[in-house]
């Protein structure tokens, strides 16, 4: 995935496969009742205890990893710009 002149990201075919494999199966599992599983909360803390210790944070959640790889894409789209 890279960031475009025009603010726009472009993936490749593999990257769009992957994230609607991703997307659908969260979506059925949604739709399944998951998040009203008893480990579903703990599932998401688990998957974010490496990012929580790299930021020294107890407080990082989801929408927390999704800016911080954002904005390292625009970082990377800046550093092409220079």
């Amino acid at each position: 995935m890279e960031k475009l002149a025009n603010g726009n990201y472009e993936l490749t075919r593999d990257e769009l496969e992957e994230f609607l494999d991703h997307y659908h199966k969260y979506r059925a599992l949604y739709f399944g009742g998951v998040d009203n599983w008893e480990w579903y909360s703990e599932s998401y803390d688990e998957y974010l205890k490496e990012y929580r210790e790299e930021k020294e944070t107890d407080k990082y959640y989801m929408e927390d990893l999704v800016k911080d790889e954002i904005n390292e894409l625009d970082k990377s789209q800046e550093k092409e710009n220079l």
